[in-house]
């Protein structure tokens, strides 16, 4: 007798599975995580024609996760099948494979997804004018099986809501929250640079920033730079190839392709990828074929050994590439959630892009960006050297902070260090005559009204340390003047000083005949007597020079604010910050200055800035500017006969009876200034005197401690009739405040720009001319001297307090940067 077989040896019965079983092992296999639902969510909405998508994440997409676009919706009465497997609106026959252009096509994200989650759908199509639809699925049915009408907007909104409830396993194997949530940041991120033009925007529920939001109507490069920062985009370089075959030889090509027959690879590759400037923590790879985020193994492979062999050690690139190939090619059938697909000529693609990313990086070093990196604890000098602390390099610094030495950054700006001229003896230029009959003559006289300021009132510039506050200041130019006022003084008081100065310098400026503009001066320089305590030494060391503030009240016209306005509004920032940091380094030429700036070596126009900073000055003190009296007053006829002798001698002008007569045209000049005489003097403080000839007995004071030089009052009475436009109120006060300014400026001289040190030296060894020769020396090296004080202790200091450079300054070349102690460091440094 046999023994009958056991239980455990036979075969177990094959018994088909219950329907919600298979459906949710599928499930798990469409959705293992987060991110995989989202991105099924996401490319259905890109296939719906969406072009704006919110994305909004609870607990990294576990406890909530919403899709929200603006595509075409999807009709009411598909609602009811709308979760079941295999129903899709993409795919109609198995031959549509091979064209399929869609992203989504099996019809199985929504029903995996209702099968593990609490799933809710809101929906409106454009047909739909009044409501949306909102409907409910569990497990790929409709839960109540009818939708009901709801609130909404075109688009869909998909809510899942409890992923994985109802599988444990796969919901204890999920990483944590924040880790669930970066990698659907990974995902997006590549849709969002894919479908550049889109607003993807991703977010945290009840947080109101996105941590994901492309731009809509945004390049692909603006959408590398909002997904992945500014420093890949900087630095991204175009990779374009449209090819139909890799360049490989006939027997290569032969055996590539099986059996010759002549098929080719067809494919279109745009991207970008990092250059040798970029360094990232890990090499990306942003890779899409045919619309599809896909993984390519081989490709990353030999892109990794590419950035190898040209980019320095260790740097880790950034790639994105989108290729384009004809659908026949592509099999896009070949995995789950579709990270996967496998295509024709796979060897020929990797070469071609190869080569392409080859060529860019190649062409990509002849151009690179270094960047010095601090060590750690080092100070951050700001462009001045200046350390965050106050210190300055090389100096001992506060804080805490190590100071270190860095010889490229170490420049002396500090005023109060003992300059070069402390070590000087006192020279004779200190002892110069009056350079002009309106300088040594002149009395500053308070306007109509006004006291003088107190101390409190004036602006203050520190000049060089050492001299003692209370000492008489000599300028070479202004003669004795008094030192700064501690006390107020009446108008009586400031009139008797006036009249003591006039008694005690007399003037002898001849108005009978004053042939040439140079005359005048000569005629006041060879005659101004001087008193005893001006021939005396007077040390170097100049006092602090005090600039009286500008009236703070406005001048009541709106044309002359509007001017002003308009000068103020067109100011440059970069030149006023040179302008009040700068250190006088000295003269150039007789008009031009060198500046130092931080590390930086300026050379500007002084003539071109004073003249901006008198036009502004006159329009400031309109009517309120304090009086410079002339002494004595000089006739605007023999002014305007002078200028006119000039313009001749220049052939500018040509005495005859189509343009008239010198004579008559002086005399209807002078007639202008008598006639415009009260507007002159309310407005400019410009005083003429009627009863004699209209001669000009007063100029307005624009700044302290400076007044205009006389041998330039021709040209000023001939600009009045020239160059003002008398009848409209706006250009009139225009008019008059230019011709001031040109008045006012510092002018070049042409005998100091043409005397060169080699000149200079023959004559003093006696080879030219002999003594006259070496005054000349003498006085043109006093009047450089003087030039030099003016320009550092009264024109630079108003200029800082003043001005308000126009923009076309920083371009015109009134201001040029010669160079900077860094460039010279460098230069040093080979040495």
């Amino acid at each position: 007798m046999t023994d009958s077989p056991r239980r455990q040896d036979l075969p177990k019965k094959i018994k088909r599975l219950d329907e919600g079983v298979v459906n949710r092992i599928a499930a798990g296999e469409v959705v293992q995580r987060p991110a995989n639902a989202v991105k099924e969510l996401l490319e259905n909405s890109l296939d719906a024609g969406a072009t704006t998508v919110t994305i909004t994440v609870k607990d990294g997409g576990i406890k909530s996760l919403q899709v929200q676009d603006d595509g075409c919706g999807i009709r009411k009465d598909d609602l009811d099948i709308l979760c079941e497997r295999h129903t899709t609106s993409k795919l109609r026959s198995f031959e549509d494979l091979n064209s399929i252009n869609t992203l989504g096509f099996r019809g199985e994200a929504l029903a995996s997804i209702s099968y593990v989650s609490h799933l809710t759908v809101t929906t409106m199509t454009a047909l739909e004018e009044t409501h949306g639809w909102k409907a409910s699925y569990k497990d790929g049915a409709m839960n109540p099986p009818t939708s009901r009408p709801a609130a909404a907007t075109k688009g869909t909104i998909i809510l899942a809501e409890d992923l994985f409830y109802n599988v444990p396993l796969r919901r204890k194997a999920l990483r944590s929250a924040s880790e669930e949530y970066n990698a659907i940041l990974d995902v997006v991120s590549r849709y969002a640079v894919f479908r550049a033009g889109s607003a993807i925007a991703v977010k945290k529920l009840g947080e109101a920033k996105s941590d994901i939001a492309t731009p809509a109507g945004g390049t692909r490069l603006d959408a590398i730079r909002a997904v992945y920062g500014a420093a890949v985009a900087r630095n991204c370089l175009p990779v374009e190839l449209k090819t139909n075959e890799v360049n490989y030889g006939e027997e290569e090509k032969e055996s590539k392709n099986g059996n010759g027959n002549g098929e080719e690879l067809q494919c279109s590759v745009s991207g970008y990828i990092t250059g040798a400037d970029y360094a990232g923590r890990k090499t990306q790879l942003v890779l899409f074929i045919n619309g599809r985020s896909v993984d390519f193994p081989p490709l990353k492979r030999c892109l990794e050994s590419t950035f190898a062999s040209i980019l320095p050690k260790a740097a880790k690139p950034f790639a994105f590439f989108d290729i384009t190939m004809p659908a026949s090619d592509v099999d896009v059938n070949v995995h789950p959630t579709k990270k996967e697909v496998a295509f024709l000529y796979q060897e020929e693609l990797v070469e071609a892009v190869r080569a392409a990313v080859e060529e860019a990086l190649l062409a990509s070093n002849a151009q690179r960006t270094f960047k010095q990196t601090l060590l750690p604890g080092a100070p951050v000098p700001n462009a001045l050297g200046v350390i965050e602390d106050g210190s300055t390099l090389g100096g001992g610094g506060g804080g805490g902070q190590p100071s270190y030495y860095r010889p490229d950054k170490l420049v002396r700006t500090d005023a109060k260090v003992q300059t070069l001229d402390a070590f000087a003896p006192s020279s004779q230029w200190n002892n110069e005559r009056p350079r002009s009959a309106t300088a040594a003559n002149a009395a500053t006289v308070p306007a109509e009204g006004e006291e003088e300021e107190d101390e409190e009132a004036m602006i203050e510039e520190e000049t060089d340390v050492g001299a003692a506050v209370g000492a008489p200041i000599f300028d070479g130019n202004e003669g004795l003047l008094a030192a700064p006022r501690r006390k107020k003084r009446s108008a009586a008081a400031a009139a008797a000083a006036a009249a003591t100065m006039n008694t005690t310098i007399p003037a002898c400026l001849d108005a009978a005949f004053l042939p040439t503009a140079m005359e005048i001066a000569a005629s006041a320089l060879a005659n101004t007597q001087s008193t005893p305590q001006q021939t005396q030494d007077v040390p170097t060391m100049a006092a602090p020079v005090r600039h009286r503030s500008n009236p703070t009240q406005s001048s009541g016209l709106e044309s002359v604010e509007r001017l002003l306005a308009l000068a103020e509004s067109t100011a440059h920032q970069g030149v006023s910050e040179v302008l009040k940091t700068a250190t006088f380094v000295g003269l150039a030429d007789s008009h031009r200055a060198l500046l130092q700036s931080g590390t930086r070596l300026y050379l500007v126009d002084l003539t071109t800035l004073t003249r901006d900073m008198f036009y502004q000055q006159a329009l400031r003190r309109f009517g309120q500017a304090p009086r410079v009296v002339l002494c004595p007053a000089v006739p605007a006829v023999q002014l305007a006969l002078v200028a006119l002798e000039a313009e001749e001698a220049a052939g500018q002008w040509q005495d005859g009876t189509q343009s008239g007569k010198k004579e008559e045209i002086a005399e209807l000049l002078a007639a202008l200034i008598q006639k415009k005489a009260g507007l002159l003097g309310d407005c400019f403080s410009i005083q003429v005197d009627v009863e004699r000839q209209g001669a000009l007995d007063s100029l307005p004071q624009l700044i302290e401690q400076y007044h205009p030089p006389a041998e330039y009052l021709p040209q000023f009475v001939l600009a009045l009739g020239q160059n003002v436009d008398w009848q409209e109120e706006s250009e009139c006060f225009k008019g008059l405040a230019e011709a001031l300014a040109d008045l006012y400026c510092l002018h070049p001289d042409p005998e100091l720009d043409a005397w060169t040190p080699l000149l200079e030296e023959k004559v003093e060894k006696g080879g030219d001319g002999g003594a006259a020769n070496i005054e000349r020396v003498h006085r043109i090296e006093r009047e450089k001297r003087r030039r030099e004080w003016e320009a550092a202790h009264v024109l630079l200091p108003a200029l800082r307090l003043f001005l308000r450079p126009p923009r076309e300054r920083a371009r015109d070349g009134t201001v040029v940067e010669l160079t900077r102690l860094e460039h010279l460091y460098r230069v040093f440094e080979r040495c």
